[in-house]
């Protein structure tokens, strides 16, 4: 659980946190299952925090400094993320559905098996990230930086993408049979996507099998993702 002396002081507003932080460097806050739904603390520094499992649902957390904290399973519902640094944070299991994360860096950021359902990742850093497992369905990608990133049993069907969204160097599953997590982009226009060669051939194959799969009659619903 939170200490209960890190959540009054968070509360007291975010210049004070900040200056307690500066104050006590080498304090890493203890904010465990802290309930901060719709708290205001924009360019807070939370650096190193341990908020696994907190509510931060409809938080404002932009320009927020989150640089190796720990949000796993943490709700970030709708949470205003935009410029906010996640540099090597641990995002995994958590929700981040309908999040607005523009221009935020999640370089080396771990969100296995995280919801980024509909979030907004418009100018995104997510070079190095671990996205597998991630469910990304309908996530807005314009700009977006995904280099070198791991991107195995990923699911970005409907994503949205254009001319300046990169995905270059990325480790992706070979569709194998419907049943298998592999990388899904089935809906997404390639075109346009700054892709290395390899990257583009592997989800080509993958959406082609995946259409020729359902156009045979078999259910859709048989690649059921895992979240």
């Amino acid at each position: 659980m939170a200490n209960p002396e890190h959540v009054a002081k968070l509360k007291e507003g975010v210049e004070a946190w900040n200056k307690c932080r500066k104050e006590n460097p080498d304090v890493k806050p203890n904010l465990i299952k802290a309930n901060l739904t719709k708290a205001n603390l924009r360019g807070a520094n939370l650096n190193r925090a341990n908020l696994n499992r907190a509510k931060l649902n409809r938080a404002k957390l932009n320009r927020a400094k989150l640089t190796k904290a720990k949000l796993q399973g943490a709700d970030l519902r709708r949470a205003n993320l935009s410029g906010a640094k996640l540099r090597e944070a641990k995002l995994s299991g958590a929700d981040l559905s309908r999040a607005r994360l523009w221009g935020a860096d999640l370089s080396g950021a771990n969100l296995f098996r995280a919801n980024l359902l509909r979030a907004d990742l418009r100018g995104a850093n997510l070079r190095k990230a671990n996205l597998h497992g991630a469910k990304l369905e309908e996530v807005k990608l314009h700009g977006t930086k995904i280099k070198y990133a791991n991107l195995q049993g990923a699911y970005f069907r409907r994503v949205e993408v254009d001319g300046s969204t990169m995905i270059w160097g990325c480790r992706i599953d070979r569709y194998r049979g419907e049943g298998i997590e592999y990388t899904d982009f089935e809906g997404v226009g390639l075109g346009d996507i700054r892709i290395d060669k390899p990257g583009r051939q592997l989800l080509e194959y993958n959406i082609r099998r995946a259409t020729v799969f359902h156009s045979s009659g078999q259910s859709a619903g048989a690649h059921r993702h895992p979240i």
